[in-house]
Order: C-alpha cells, then structure tokens, then sequence
C-alpha cells in the first residue's frame, strides 16, 4: 500500500482586539468590522491559492499549497 504525503502551509488569522472593539463601538458596529476583515482575509487567501477550511468567531484557518502562496495572502 502507498501512502501519498502533501506539503500545505496553514495560516491562522485572528482580529486582535476584537473584545475592546465590540465594548467601544456596540455589537452591530464592531461586527460589521470584523466581518469585513474576515471577507478581506477571504479574499486574499483565495487569490492565492488558499482554501478557507475553518471560522470561528474572528478567527480563520486557511490552506495552502506553498508556505510562498500563503505568505503573499498575509501581506
């Protein structure tokens, strides 16, 4: 039996100061936010090849095929 080994990169996003944000600006402001960070980091991610495979909260988990690929979606 064969084993067939993939290389991915993972990369982790997290909205820091999520909790001081939704203090400050109430809960539909300070989640409209973040919920537009996490499209940008959606959107980036996909342009570069990654696939999103978990959310929680204000947190990402995304996939890559090459640690290149998911350095060009974090800058």
């Amino acid at each position: 039996m064969s084993r067939h080994v993939e290389k991915l990169a993972v990369l982790f996003a997290d909205v820091c100061g999520s909790t001081a944000l939704y203090e400050k600006l109430g809960d539909d402001q300070a989640r409209k936010l973040i919920a537009d960070c996490l499209q940008t980091i959606t959107e980036k991610a996909l342009a570069h090849q990654g696939k999103i495979t978990k959310t929680i909260g204000d947190e990402v988990m995304a996939v890559f095929p090459s640690a290149e690929d998911a350095f060009l979606a974090a800058c």
